[in-house]
């Protein structure tokens, strides 16, 4: 997981562990994901949480 601003790979690849949730809604694709960085860095938060809904590609 990269923050905005945050170069691919800037310092190497990055390791975390998560579980998302996809459901098949009449408005689109709804999907809830939840990653744990298990590298982070002394001042980044360990928690990602994202979600989103609409078309996936």
């Amino acid at each position: 997981m990269n923050d905005v601003g945050e170069a691919l790979f800037e310092n190497g690849t990055r390791e975390s562990v998560g579980a998302g949730i996809r459901w098949s809604t009449p408005m689109g694709m709804f999907r809830l994901e939840f990653g744990y960085k298990l590298d982070k860095k002394p001042d980044e938060d360990p928690y990602r949480f994202e979600f989103s809904i609409g078309g996936t590609f």
